[in-house]
């Protein structure tokens, strides 16, 4: 199991939640799973292997 971090954009803060879908890296090809944030209460994409959030841009 892994650890996943990534910030909060609502909050600010350092978000650690662990990666229980135990998915296997697909080289470059970026993998993102919906996480319920613990300080906002709102759901993120974060990507499992950098650790970035989706965004709009």
């Amino acid at each position: 199991m892994r650890v996943l971090r990534f910030h909060c954009p609502f909050t600010r803060q350092e978000i650690r939640c662990f990666d229980c879908e135990g998915q296997a890296d697909q080289g470059d090809a970026a993998l993102y799973q919906a996480i319920t944030c613990p300080s906002c209460f709102r759901l993120h994409f974060v990507n499992s292997s950098t650790g970035e959030l989706l965004s709009d841009n």
